[in-house]
């Protein structure tokens, strides 16, 4: 149960009465808790999730149509397990992931779209980058004997604006631990500057471990939680490595360095090498016997490898020896460094998106690298400016310093079916090379099946009672192939389509464009919703769902003059407007006004003699119409009768006074039929429908 005290506005849907002189609950068709979602801090790359729950409070089930997402939360904002429908009294909980792409303040807004309205839930989280960077990020011990110890050096960068406190290291839960890491002597480190933490695995049995060591911090902005994956392998083995590690220290970008490693068989028995792994790095193999090599008990070989970095800052892998049958093979890590050059130099990669739906975004991130000394400067564009690249986020920092990193997000969102090609434009008046360009490539392509795009949303705003307003409801078809529409209904009756034939195609490219009508002739004022269902061969979305909206208010005016029109949709069939009083009957004269009897006397039953109240009908195909100068009688029947015609045909009946519309009715009849389309009451400026069965009345002479 959801509650609130003492208030009288809350993020609901519908409406409902409230005492503000007490407490208690308030009851609404539709109610979210919490009434906005706020996801706090979350790290670029990472996500954070929050619960939303939505509350029926109506007294029927409530069934929700679709959710959302304002454009600044379309990017980083996805839902999951949304609810279909919700049970009279009951609530249902979805889940709303965030996930920042790039650093700032996120703010938007969840349009709940159901069956009884629109409800909007306030989002906002904040991005923020990392403040302290590890590097590598992962550590693999390799081979260690039981018993012994293993270290490994990471390196941690601070990348905020605030001096970070190193607080502990720990491992997680699921961590062994035969991992530890010390706190180095410098446990604060400054904005920009760095330190060393080491690591160590200790096994005490064999096998392999694996697990996390979390570097907790405290900064200006709170606390954070790097963390390092860890691996390593405990065993007693037959093949012994001198060095166990190879370490090629700092090296300058472009430079290359070479170290070796012996591989001695220590065991009694011949030993035999089937393998070596060497993940892509910018380690590389330059010495090995041929494999696979058999090492006789105390042979060595002699394996030499090279280092050349292609990126600032330490980096690391292992290289493996698969050997005999041995389920674990034997690890050499291999650690190195690149070191900056003595002069700014950039780095930056190009971007190729691939294919994306043509009228769809798709963003994705590069990085300008500063592997140089500290630059100013920077500047980043995109080259020739288009429509269809697009540079998202945050601008480029006044000083890269070196060794550091700035990310750029670029969007595409192609507009035709052919492939497009752009440069991202990188410029730095220091840098060694002062300007940097890197390709951008998209291509487009559309649907190979119908699509169908419609118009979101109606609006029809504020409208008289007994007036009418139409508004243009938009089809469009986006695919390569024609969208065949199958049917469109609308949920409420006060909302009609104008004269549409159905079913129908729209080919591929082009748009049809339909009447839709609202009028409420008897409702009391009030904030109105409804939808029209457009069912079609779209196999994406079989049924769209266009959201209907209007608010009723008091009419204008009243009718003193008004007229009453007849309009067919086939230009060889005759259609009669027949408007029958109170107490008349359809084919009865003097209380039928039609083009037989145009000036009844209502007022004396069985007086033919002219009424001048009543303007003249006029015969044959065309439009008719009826006008009243007088409004003294009571409710009218408005008919319209086919009266000549090879098929049934669509004929549109409507009431205007002062050129305003105050009501409108659609029907189709067959050659014969006739039917009772509205009722009207013209002292009381009332316009109903009427849904009577058509019906094939005796035609007298007259007529």
């Amino acid at each position: 149960m959801v509650t609130r005290g003492r208030w009288c506005l809350g993020l609901t849907l519908g409406l409902f009465a409230c005492d503000c002189g007490g407490t208690g609950p308030i009851t609404a068709p539709l109610v979210a808790d919490p009434v906005a979602l706020d996801f706090g801090r979350v790290a670029v790359g990472l996500a954070a999730r929050e619960e939303l729950a939505l509350v029926n409070g109506a007294g029927a089930l409530v069934t929700i149509q679709g959710i959302d997402l304002s454009p600044e939360l379309a990017d980083v904002v996805r839902l999951d397990a949304v609810p279909a429908a919700i049970a009279a009294g009951r609530d249902a909980r979805l889940q709303v992931i965030f996930s920042p792409v790039v650093r700032g303040t996120y703010q938007g807004t969840l349009r709940i779209r159901s069956s009884v309205g629109v409800l909007e839930v306030p989002a906002t989280g904040l991005g923020y980058e990392p403040r302290l960077r590890v590097e590598p990020d992962r550590i693999h011990f390799g081979e260690v004997r039981v018993g012994t110890t293993a270290t490994r050096a990471v390196s941690l960068y601070n990348v905020g604006d605030g001096p970070v406190q190193l607080t502990a290291i720990t491992g997680d839960a699921e961590t062994s631990t035969e991992f530890t890491g010390d706190l180095p002597g410098q446990q604060v480190i400054p904005a920009g500057q760095g330190t060393t933490v080491v690591l160590a695995f200790l096994p005490l049995s064999g096998g392999s471990r694996s697990g996390r060591l979390v570097i907790a911090t405290m900064g200006e902005d709170g606390p954070d939680a790097p963390s390092v994956r860890v691996e390593g392998i405990g065993q007693a083995s037959d093949l012994r490595l001198e060095p166990l590690q190879l370490q090629f220290g700092g090296v300058l970008l472009g430079d290359e360095r070479v170290r070796s490693v012996e591989l001695r068989n220590v065991s009694t028995e011949p030993r035999l090498i089937s393998e070596l792994r060497l993940p892509p790095s910018p380690f590389r193999i330059l010495e090995a016997p041929p494999l696979p090599a058999t090492l006789a008990p105390g042979q060595a070989v002699r394996i030499s490898l090279a280092f050349r970095p292609e990126d600032l800052g330490p980096v690391g892998t292992v290289l493996e020896f698969l050997y005999d049958s041995s389920p674990f093979p034997l690890i050499l890590p291999l650690e190195g460094r690149a070191d900056p050059s003595p002069r700014p130099r950039l780095a930056v990669g190009g971007i190729d998106f691939g294919t994306v739906q043509v009228n769809h975004g798709i963003s994705a991130a590069t990085w300008v690298v500063n592997q140089g000394s500290t630059l100013g400067g920077l500047e980043v564009s995109i080259d020739p400016p288009n429509p269809v690249f697009s540079l998202v986020g945050v601008s480029p920092p006044p000083v890269l310093q070196g060794g550091h990193r700035h990310r750029v997000v670029v969007r595409a969102a192609p507009n035709t079916l052919e492939p497009f090609e752009a440069e991202l434009v990188v410029r730095m008046p220091e840098a060694e090379v002062p300007e940097l360009r890197r390709p951008l490539r998209v291509s487009g392509t559309a649907f190979s099946v119908p699509d169908l795009g419609v118009t979101a949303s109606l609006d029809f705003g504020r409208v008289p009672r007994g007036q009418g307003v139409t508004r243009r409801l938009r089809l469009e078809s986006r695919g390569l192939l024609p969208v065949r529409v199958e049917s469109i209904t609308s949920s409420d009756p006060r909302f009609q389509l104008g004269p549409v034939l159905l079913p129908t195609s729209i080919p591929a490219g082009q748009a049809l464009e339909v009447p839709v009508f609202f009028g409420d002739p008897r409702g009391p004022r009030a904030v109105l919703s409804g939808q029209l269902q457009i069912q079609s061969d779209d196999p994406d979305l079989a049924v769209e769902r266009v959201l209907l909206s209007a608010e009723t208010a008091e009419p204008a005016l009243l009718y003193d003059a008004f007229e009453i029109w007849l309009n067919s949709s086939d230009g060889t069939s005759d259609f009669d407007l027949h408007v029958v009083a109170p107490s008349g009957a359809l084919f009865d004269a003097p209380d039928d006004v039609c083009a037989c009897n145009p000036r009844p006397d209502w007022g004396t039953t069985g007086d033919l003699t002219d009424d001048p109240r009543f303007g003249d009908d006029v015969t044959g195909i065309g439009t008719e119409t009826v006008k009243f100068s007088a409004v003294s009688f009571g409710r009218l029947e408005v008919w319209a009768y086919h009266r000549t015609g090879s098929a049934p045909a669509t004929v549109e009946v409507g009431v205007r006074s002062g050129g305003v519309s105050f009501g409108r009715e659609v029907r189709t009849l067959a050659p014969g039929e006739a039917a009772a389309l509205m009722e009207i009451e013209p002292a009381q400026g009332l316009v109903s429908p009427r849904v009577d069965p058509p019906q094939q009345p005796p035609i007298s002479e007259c007529y």
